[in-house]
């Protein structure tokens, strides 16, 4: 390439491909896109390469007040005093009302959870595989076949999902089983609910609310891990059944078994969702809910922005916000964490001198 009889050298190999005939891979999809390709010349359109989501699994609102456990064998050790302990810690993920004081009673401590997180931590950082989400379907209307089985055909019906249907998630469990518990404590509570041994907080029962339901969402991201690319979301959800069985199956030539540690837990959904923009707006809400410094109008007052650099440093810290115009899934931490960690890392992650503090 010349400028003025003189060699330039391209801004990017990109370049040097824009006026050939293979075209350039910055213009290739816009050119896929407004025109048939008459002269059939492969073009190096990128292909979608979705990067693997995270799964969001909103917490239920479980009765597990110490009077209402006190009478069922199975949970004795839910009403543990030890604040660290595994039971604890699934006492608290499922009933949110505890950790945060209920009625003027004293907050159900235990450091191992974060009380404004609105999903269950351990289901996104321990989920393997997820199956089972139904494809919508467009039903259609066949008439009768005439004499030369002539037949019409037309839309009959709504693509809209609002049956129910099973979808398996599995796991690999930890040391401590905190996931296999916590199911079993789940299923066995909507169990003894239906048998009148349990009863749900007072406001659900005069409300006539289902106290255990969950809701299901999975993003998808793209290549830059940075943009929401897909979206899906399950109307409600509960838990049914759990592999429980398969730990008490043995092989003497076997005594280490290396899939001893994972289950499948299969839920019964109803609805589903794609795509719908207003997901990630009900998103959003749910955060807010269980976390009232992530509202609207008030998140910038209390809350920064996680940088993208800095993401690695906090991770397993701070709380999701989906930007509805960009797409991208934000992560917010409390302002004096970020501006801590600003004073102690630079961007790369290396330590920053002791006297070169961010204000």
């Amino acid at each position: 390439m010349l400028l003025n009889d003189k060699p330039i050298i391209p801004k990017a190999l990109d370049d040097i491909f824009k006026d050939t005939k293979i075209g350039s891979i910055a213009g290739a999809l816009t050119n896929e896109l407004y025109g048939i390709n008459h002269q059939l010349i492969p073009k190096p359109v990128l292909t979608q390469k979705d990067q693997r989501g995270i799964l969001f699994v909103v917490r239920p609102q479980l009765n597990l007040s110490s009077d209402n456990i006190r009478n069922i064998r199975r949970f004795y050790g839910l009403l543990t005093s030890e604040s660290k302990s595994i039971q604890r810690y699934v006492r608290t993920v499922l009933d949110p009302r505890l950790p945060k004081g209920y009625k003027g009673l004293d907050p159900l401590v235990c450091p191992l959870l974060d009380p404004d997180n609105a999903f269950i931590v351990p289901i996104t950082n321990f989920s393997i595989s997820m199956s089972g989400a139904p494809d919508p379907v467009l039903p259609t209307y066949t008439s009768a076949a005439g004499r030369y089985k002539e037949e019409y055909v037309q839309v009959d019906g709504s693509m809209d999902i609002y049956n129910s249907y099973d979808m398996d998630i599995s796991f690999t469990d930890t040391v401590g089983n905190p996931l296999l518990l916590l199911f079993y404590v789940w299923e066995y509570y909507m169990s003894y609910v239906f048998e009148g041994l349990m009863t749900p907080y007072m406001d659900y029962v005069i409300g006539n609310i289902i106290d255990y339901t969950t809701r299901i969402y999975y993003f998808t991201f793209t290549s830059d891990k940075r943009y929401i690319s897909k979206v899906f979301a399950t109307g409600v959800s509960f838990p049914v059944s759990i592999s429980l069985g398969q730990f008490f199956n043995f092989n003497r030539e076997r005594p280490i078994d290396a899939e001893a540690n994972k289950f499948t837990v299969r839920f019964k959904s109803i609805g589903a969702q794609y795509m719908d923009d207003i997901l990630l707006k009900e998103f959003n809400k749910t955060v807010a809910i269980h976390n009232g410094n992530m509202r609207d109008g008030v998140r910038e007052s209390n809350y920064m922005k996680i940088p993208t650099e800095y993401l690695r440093l906090l991770n397993n810290r701070g709380y999701p916000y989906v930007n509805v115009e960009t797409k991208q899934l934000e992560w917010w931490a409390p302002k004096e964490v970020v501006r801590q960690l600003f004073n102690r890392y630079d961007k790369w992650g290396k330590p920053k001198a002791l006297s070169s503090e961010v204000v």
